[in-house]
């Protein structure tokens, strides 16, 4: 989410646009809640989007297993490395595709020319929504060309925690 400045003029054009009525000021931040289709791609979220409680924010991330939580549980991330070059940019305009549609978009990184981070917070609200969930189940589902080094390490990873847990 971000806050635009818009002219009146502006403003008139999008509401008409989009068959809303709007009180027009200088500084508006877009925030539909409740979208329908002719706001699909208005922005789900603002200052008035509710903070996940950290309880909310513990049972959605166990169905989140790609993901990790900041520190301070306001931001979640997923890093990887691609395979080569043109996976992690197919990656990444797979993900701008869903963004654009959700009206959400999260911080993508691409470094090194192979590693992928994204990071999901509602900006607005300086912590974590339910729309960054939901974005980050999306997101997940998104086909990703992994570098087969990076995935054998990942496994081995998961092997050594697996036995650790059942000792």
């Amino acid at each position: 989410c971000r806050t635009s400045t818009y002219t009146p003029d502006s403003m008139l054009k999008v509401a008409q646009l989009f068959g809303l009525s709007t009180t027009l000021r200088p500084q508006l931040r877009t925030c539909f809640v409740n979208r329908t289709p002719t706001t699909r791609n208005m922005a789900r979220c603002c200052s008035e989007t509710p903070k996940l409680t950290s309880d909310e924010i513990n049972e959605a991330m166990t169905k989140l297993p790609l993901w990790n939580l900041s520190p301070c549980s306001t931001l979640m991330s997923r890093e990887f490395v691609a395979k080569n070059f043109v996976a992690a940019v197919k990656f990444i305009n797979d993900v701008a595709v869903i963004a654009e549609e959700e009206g959400h978009h999260p911080d993508l990184h691409l470094t090194n020319y192979r590693n992928i981070k994204v990071e999901l917070q509602t900006h607005a609200i300086g912590g974590l929504a339910a729309i960054d969930m939901e974005l980050a189940e999306k997101i997940d589902k998104v086909e990703v060309e992994y570098s087969p080094k990076w995935l054998k390490q990942q496994q081995e990873k998961q092997s050594e925690q697996q036995q650790q847990q059942q000792q």
